[in-house]
């Protein structure tokens, strides 16, 4: 019995781990871009962005200033996710609907862990 344990807990770990390991990053364009136009653009697009905020386009979320939304692989410290899971001040504002689901706030943070590539 003792055998069978030291083969089955790698082997299912291997396994278990494999989506994980050879799944790629959220792509900006097909996955992040759309999220930003469908909650963010309205408030935060090019023209008049509220508090000076811009989500509009790959280069005005990684513009580095300090406001920067985005600090590449370090979803923790990036503006844009902590106001999404509201450790920062709630965006978009609970009046407005939809709100990102769990799942897309998931996928930004992924995104962002990768390096937050183009």
């Amino acid at each position: 019995m003792k055998i069978v344990k030291m083969i089955v807990m790698p082997v299912s770990f291997l396994f278990g781990t494999v989506d994980f390991v050879f799944s790629a990053p959220p792509d900006f364009q097909k996955d992040i871009q759309p999220l930003m136009t469908r909650y963010c653009v309205e408030c935060h697009g090019s023209n008049k962005p509220k508090a000076g905020i811009r989500l509009d386009s790959y280069d005005a979320i990684l513009a580095k200033s300090r406001k920067q939304s985005v600090i590449p692989g370090e979803p923790e410290k990036s503006k844009l996710l902590m106001t999404m899971t509201g450790q920062a001040k709630l965006m978009p504002p609970k009046k407005f609907s939809p709100r990102p689901t769990a799942d897309e706030i998931e996928m930004i943070k992924d995104w962002i862990k990768a390096g937050a590539k183009k």
